[in-house]
């Protein structure tokens, strides 16, 4: 072999590497820009599940947190992947009337809540895998709107006691640093804090300024890292304005929140404020006649994108509340939206964006047609950036019977065939882990679920929306108990 062909070898080895490291490189630059889109409905040990903060987790993981309501209250955090499926459920004892409104991660990737109960307050981390690490408790009760983390690996907390303004300093390990009280006008509550680091912390509000005629206000209050109020203003979007969660984006703060236009209609506005805190934009989004809506998260994922969750309330022809969710530009114009179909009660009160664009939401979800049947779930959705996601009802594993089965059983989903949705009941003697996947002719696995139930009879919605026509096999597995049955999806 001469010189000449050793290189021509060589040279189209290094080619092939070469090609294989780019389409390997696009490939996977392809796989993780895909989107993955789901909604999903979490039913907890109890009735009435309020779900509230969703949490980015390592390994592309999330927690979402919020509480259960009983005869005893608990804390209560699941554990999601990217799919939406279950890795972990925790319940933490919350004592009677027991509330969790906010959470945020540590700086280890853990989990970090307030739990409000009726004469103290207990703050508590879990680990990624969901063990206590601490549970730190105070005899200072207060509703905690909003926790975050900040810049020395502790927390800053706010919220209100009664009439009065609340805020709070943890360190690391959820000893309580420094709690002050904020009294002002005839009532105020801090709803929403981030870090200046370096400066201190601003927050946003509402203080009530009767008699004053218009007399709430949403609130901006600058404090230094001891509690120490720097400066304190407050602005009028218009009639009965309360701020509710404040951001930034470059220099400027953004703080959106709820004002009255009338006394019927209960709308969104946007505030944006400079370094010097003065007013330079006001946006009250459109709205519909004879609804109520009500902000509960503002985001910003650029500087020419910023994301709002709210509900709306409609009374006509049942009350029902919708989530709600808008993309805006940087001038605040509406670019994208979506309102959740006619269910009793739907709710997104937190969302993530993520790297790829897609977004991530937590709130809470109500099956009925009425909103006053009060069988309240946890609930989740992904969506692509622009708001796709599967239609509803979102998959779901609901109780359907508080008999105790003798035996674990997978029955034949009906209808069979269907188009686009069935039913699959299954029954469990024991608290367990239950595992749900759907395999194509080619065993393909398309889709499966993984949650701890309770002992019980329940029901597993599928949607074949996304899927194409043709056999499809599902498997059960549970303590052991393995089942596979057969379903056919004609489109």
């Amino acid at each position: 072999m001469n010189k000449n062909t050793q290189y021509n070898l060589k040279s189209s080895q290094k080619f092939k590497v070469m090609l294989i490291l780019i389409l390997s490189l696009l490939f996977c630059r392809y796989a993780y820009s895909q989107s993955i889109t789901w909604q999903r409905t979490y039913d907890g040990p109890y009735v009435v599940d309020y779900g509230y903060e969703i949490l980015p987790a390592p390994n592309n993981e999330f927690y979402l947190t919020g509480y259960l309501s009983n005869t005893n209250d608990y804390a209560y955090v699941i554990k999601l992947n990217q799919f939406g499926d279950t890795l972990w459920s925790k319940k933490v004892f919350a004592g009677n009337n027991g509330r969790v409104y906010s959470a945020t991660n540590s700086s280890d990737g853990g989990c970090v809540f307030a739990i409000e109960m009726s004469d103290s307050s207990l703050l508590v981390k879990l680990d990624p895998d969901g063990n206590v690490i601490w549970a730190k408790g105070s005899n200072v009760s207060a509703t905690i709107w909003e926790i975050k983390l900040v810049s020395d690996g502790g927390f800053i907390a706010c919220g209100n006691q009664s009439l009065v303004g609340y805020v709070a300093k943890y360190n690391s390990t959820g000893e309580m640093v420094w709690h002050r009280q904020y009294s002002g006008g005839s009532g105020k509550s801090f709803q929403s804090v981030l870090e200046k680091t370096g400066e201190g912390y601003i927050l946003t509000g509402d203080i009530d300024l009767r008699p004053v005629v218009d007399s709430a206000k949403a609130l901006l209050t600058k404090l230094d890292y001891t509690g120490n109020i720097i400066t304190e203003k407050y602005f009028g979007a218009d009639k009965l304005s309360i701020g509710i969660k404040i951001t930034e984006t470059g220099n400027d703060l953004l703080i959106g929140g709820n004002c009255f236009l009338n006394t019927n209609d209960n709308k969104i506005f946007i505030l944006r404020i400079n370094e010097n805190l003065v007013l330079l934009q006001t946006k009250i989004l459109p709205h519909s006649a004879s609804t109520d809506e009500f902000l509960d998260d503002f985001e910003v994922v650029n500087n020419n994108r910023y994301i709002i969750c709210n509900r709306l309330d409609t009374n006509q022809p049942v009350f029902q509340t919708h989530a709600k969710v808008r993309i805006l530009d940087s001038n605040l114009n509406i670019t994208h939206q979506w309102l959740s179909p006619s269910y009793g009660y739907s709710s997104f009160t937190s969302v993530i964006p993520l790297i790829n664009g897609d977004l991530i939401f937590g709130g809470t979800f109500e099956y009925g047609t009425v909103w006053v049947e009060r069988g309240f779930d946890y609930y989740a959705a992904r969506t692509d950036s622009n708001l796709n996601l599967p239609p509803l009802p979102p998959i779901s594993i609901n109780s359907n019977s508080n008999e105790i089965p003798i035996t674990s059983t997978i029955y034949q989903n009906y209808p069979n065939p269907f188009n686009p949705a069935t039913t699959i009941k299954y029954e469990i003697p024991k608290d367990a882990e239950v595992t749900i996947k759907v395999y194509d002719l080619l065993g393909r696995e398309v889709f499966s679920i993984n949650e701890y139930k309770k002992a019980g009879s329940y029901e597993f919605q599928f949607d074949g929306s996304n899927f194409a026509s043709g056999m499809y096999f599902y498997a059960f597995e549970v303590n052991g108990y393995k089942d596979t049955k057969k379903m056919v999806l004609v489109k």
